[in-house]
């Protein structure tokens, strides 16, 4: 099986996650996990657990929930790995869905996030000549769990800084 074109940009955090997975009995938690397709790439030694705010075609979640108002129901420090591909810009409370992941996390465990950067040169010239991008539903960003967060480079580096080396 191979990661579809619409991942792409997650293959390479994907292929450092899978390295660290070998280990037998390693919890992993794929944070807004849609379809679920990464599970099929971890060894079957591991546990896969999903999240997401709704259930999709194909997958049945373990946690349905909406991060910005619940606490993932697990006890602290029970996952070794947490995938959070671009799933956090959707949330409106960035900052409360990191301490959350902490509290989830083993210490030595491993947080891979992946957020896109709204403030690329294409994008830019987009916003410039007032462009819209498909995804981009006006009015009703919030309720449909649309990117919420447009986080620049550095914003995203301030996010992270005060909880991770």
């Amino acid at each position: 099986m191979e990661i579809p074109p619409d991942r792409q940009q997650n293959k390479i955090a994907f292929e450092f996650v899978k390295r660290r997975a070998s280990r037998e009995g390693i919890k992993i938690l794929d944070v807004g996990a849609a379809d679920c397709i990464l599970k099929e790439f971890f060894p079957k030694t591991s546990k896969y657990y999903s999240l997401d705010i709704k259930n999709y075609e194909g997958c049945k979640h373990d946690f349905l929930l909406d991060l910005d108002k619940e606490k993932i129901p697990v006890k602290d420090e029970f996952f070794d790995i947490i995938l959070c591909l671009d799933t956090l810009e959707h949330t409106m409370y960035p900052k409360k869905v990191i301490k959350e992941f902490r509290r989830i996390t083993k210490k030595d465990a491993l947080l891979v996030f992946a957020l896109p950067n709204e403030y690329n040169f294409v994008q830019r010239i987009y916003y410039l000549l007032a462009i819209k991008k498909q995804t981009e539903i006006p009015w009703e960003v919030v309720e449909k769990h649309e990117h919420i967060q447009k986080p620049r480079i550095k914003d995203i580096i301030n996010l992270f800084k005060p909880n991770f080396k």
